[in-house]
């Protein structure tokens, strides 16, 4: 249950930053090509989560825990 609420408060964490930046950035197909080092952070960051979070629901799953070994799972 910790780790479901810190994936819940890095979530939120990162829904308000987005929010923040439509402060100066308005989200529209005109502004595709807009670039900041603030905006690759933030989706560099957003990555990250997401595959940690992504491997932490794999865990959870029937196909993890009928793999053989730890080094299989290791590989994942």
């Amino acid at each position: 249950m910790e780790k479901e609420r810190l994936f819940f408060q890095i979530y939120q964490s990162l829904e308000k930053e987005l929010l923040d930046m439509t402060d100066y950035i308005h989200f529209s197909e005109r502004n595709l090509n807009v670039y900041s080092v603030k905006l690759a952070n933030f989706i560099l960051r957003a990555n990250v989560e997401t595959g940690s979070l992504l491997k932490e629901l794999l865990k959870r799953t029937d196909y993890y825990n009928g793999l053989s070994s730890d080094k299989e799972k290791t590989k994942l």
